[in-house]
């Protein structure tokens, strides 16, 4: 004989009721859930099928950012083998808008979304300052300044959650690290040098002592780089310090 059977509550049938269910030709009887374990049941679902919503828009999220970040990249390759200055201007303006959106994830949802974030933020630096230094050089200076302080901060932003991740979610972290204090550096000299920021200088000269700590193999090329913050800003004895250390 065949049977079919369905999860139960527990509750034992009596004879007379299963006699009774034989003759009528239904099914076994059973009970339904208790109202309280009907809800409580409905809760969970409607919470883990919340989760998996969650999951898909957090994937998407990621997904749209790396592709962002990859098209800026190749925009930046792409960069270093063209040769007309109005085609490498639109390409990287191009980059810029990517590095952008890739620098709008939320980096606090994961860690390859924060890995993600703070790349794209010191590509953007560095974008901004290619801008910047090509309008420079065209004695285009009010537009050129705006460049320079973008990439200060993006570059500051860069730095500050890559110094928080660990080398297990990002191996080559402290070599990055040593990158964007570079781009931060160059940006701020010139800001210094050219645009008379003072407000720069005392976070500058911070900023190179730290990344002399996680360079220390060329601790003087960052002494000579203070001694030119100093030198920018009139500070010549402080110039002269800094390099004789």
């Amino acid at each position: 004989m065949d049977f079919t059977v369905e999860a139960g509550d527990g509750h034992n049938l009596t004879i007379d009721e299963v006699q009774k269910a034989m003759k009528s030709g239904g099914g076994l009887p059973t009970k339904s859930a208790p109202p309280a374990d009907k809800a409580k049941a409905e809760a969970s679902a409607k919470e883990q099928d919340a989760k998996v919503q969650e999951a898909k828009a957090l994937q998407s999220s990621f997904d749209q950012a790396r592709v962002h970040y990859n098209t800026g990249l190749e925009m930046m390759k792409t960069n270093a083998t063209l040769t007309d200055d109005a085609a490498k201007k639109s390409n990287y303006t191009s980059a810029l808008s990517e590095f952008e959106q890739a620098a709008s994830v939320d980096p606090a949802k994961h860690a390859a979304m924060k890995l993600i974030n703070y790349r794209a933020n010191a590509n953007l630096a560095e974008v901004h300052y290619q801008l910047g230094v090509d309008l420079f050089n065209k004695r285009q200076r009010d537009e050129a300044k705006p460049h320079f302080l973008a990439a200060v901060d993006a570059a500051r932003k860069a730095i500050a959650l890559a110094a928080d991740d660990t080398a297990e979610n990002n191996p080559g972290l402290n070599a990055d690290l040593i990158i964007y204090y570079n781009i931060l550096t160059k940006n701020a000299m010139l800001l210094v040098e050219h645009f008379g920021v003072a407000d720069l200088i005392e976070p500058t000269i911070k900023d190179i002592d730290h990344a002399a700590t996680l360079d220390a193999a060329n601790k003087n090329k960052w002494g000579v780089m203070k001694a030119d913050v100093y030198r920018s800003s009139g500070k010549t004895e402080d110039a002269v310090a800094a390099t004789s250390r």
